[in-house]
């Protein structure tokens, strides 16, 4: 069976929050791939991945607000333990000025 790559990067999120060592620690999300993301929206349907059957969106804006939820719900704890120091920024890699923006950023 194929691994859904976003699947499988939320498990690993969900084990790497959750281990006690990040128990008090920023988190710096970043969704790399910005423009394939956006590509793959018009040929493919999210909620057609069992993993999103839940999904009911249609723009590259709902998806984003969709995954950036489904990696919130990762963190075992309640959400006020940790929705101040969860940073989440969907980025291309190539280009170069997004990426330099988010790191000159005051993140925490």
């Amino acid at each position: 069976r194929r691994v859904n790559r976003m699947a499988e990067a939320i498990g690993l999120f969900r084990t790497l929050v959750n281990h006690e060592a990040f128990a008090n620690v920023p988190v710096v999300l970043l969704l790399n791939k910005k423009d394939l993301f956006e590509e793959k929206l018009f040929r493919s349907k999210i909620q057609e991945q069992e993993e999103f059957s839940d999904y009911s969106g249609d723009s590259y804006e709902e998806a984003t607000e969709y995954f950036k939820q489904k990696f919130g719900e990762c963190f075992e704890t309640p959400e006020e333990d940790w929705k101040d120091r969860l940073f989440v920024h969907s980025i291309d890699a190539t280009d170069t000025k997004n990426v330099k923006s988010i790191w000159k950023q005051k993140l925490f």
